[in-house]
């Protein structure tokens, strides 16, 4: 998988191919290529590609397997934290009707959900969440504030690396900082963040300091 920046490009898809009457034919199988830019943490990704051009043509874009929107333009831009990294996907359908959470392609998860029942202590505040990724050490993601009569809560962690291997844990405090029995995450203990490797070339133009992607 080539890395742009922090984009990572996924083949582009193209549905809704039902014959009809606006539909042009073609004899030569069509390309994709993306073009990324960076401005900041901006990054705008466009799409090249030699269907047929149809109006209106529809480009459903997914960062992370996550639904992000439709445009009829094939470009559209994202904002990445410093440091992150994302697949963007785009499908590109002529059906008005197309249906973008049913058809969405297989998504990497850049984030995890993390879940836990309420402690069993009655002195509880807070709950303080840890992550270890592979060779480095616990680190404190974020603290859940104790709310009586909740059963369930959940963090969201931050953005995951691609290849890390992930835990999480969770420790109850009560006002006075002390803290409590440590609880790992039992049902996923473990997060590995790995996508497959399809081949794509990608060339630097220094007049416009761009990176075109294409299938090898």
């Amino acid at each position: 998988m080539s890395t742009v920046g922090p984009i990572k490009s996924r083949k582009t898809k193209r549905t809704g191919w039902t014959p009809s009457s606006r539909m042009i034919e073609t004899i030569v199988p069509p390309s994709v290529e993306y073009v990324v830019t960076r401005a900041g943490n901006m990054i705008t990704v466009r799409v090249e590609h030699t269907y047929p051009d149809v109006d209106p043509t529809f480009f459903h874009w997914y960062v992370d397997g996550v639904y992000m929107g439709q445009t009829t333009r094939p470009e559209r831009s994202f904002y990445l934290p410093d440091g992150s990294q994302a697949y963007v996907e785009t499908v590109i359908t002529y059906d008005a009707d197309f249906d973008a959470y049913a058809n969405a392609p297989p998504g990497y998860p850049a984030r995890m959900l993390i879940t836990w029942h309420r402690s069993p202590d009655t002195d509880v505040a807070w709950y303080k969440v840890e992550q270890l990724k592979s060779g480095g050490s616990w680190t404190e993601i974020g603290r859940v504030r104790h709310k009586a009569g909740k059963w369930f809560y959940r963090l969201l962690s931050p953005r995951l690396d691609q290849t890390g291997v992930y835990s999480w844990r969770v420790t109850p405090i009560d006002a006075a900082g002390n803290e409590g029995t440590v609880e790992t995450i039992d049902d996923v203990p473990t997060f590995y963040r790995r996508a497959d490797a399809p081949d794509w070339t990608f060339t630097f133009d220094d007049g416009t300091a761009k990176i075109t992607i294409s299938e090898a």
